[in-house]
């Protein structure tokens, strides 16, 4: 391993792993449940962690985040099979947006909420 990428990559594939699973194993019975009125159900949480996912790799190539653009970046259903190929796509679309930034992340910088940062 040679570079922030390298390091980044291994844990982040464990912890998509973890929620892969986590996903598949959420029971039916629970899949659009919700712990409190004022908490979205869990299929919404999933989907919110597929937008905001999309916000960050856009990041990485627009080198800026728009919160703004944050529903268009998935725009399936909420059922679970959707769910799971929204979070995968956007696995992939990261790894992509990492394999463009190899060699050049140390000069980097993203715009976020307005203040730049250093990529590093």
């Amino acid at each position: 391993m040679n570079s922030l990428i390298d390091s980044f990559l291994p844990s982040w594939r464990h912890a998509r792993s973890l929620t892969l699973d986590f996903v598949r194993a959420v029971p039916n019975d629970r899949w659009d449940w919700s712990p409190h009125d004022r908490y979205a159900p869990l299929n919404k949480q999933f989907r919110h962690m597929i937008c905001v996912q999309g916000v960050y790799i856009g990041g990485l190539i627009n080198r800026t985040t728009d919160f703004g653009e944050k529903h268009s970046h998935y725009l399936g259903n909420l059922d679970r099979d959707s769910i799971l190929d929204g979070l995968i796509s956007m696995h992939e679309n990261l790894e992509s947006a990492l394999d463009q930034l190899r060699g050049i992340q140390d000069e980097v910088t993203i715009e976020f909420y307005g203040r730049h940062n250093l990529g590093t």
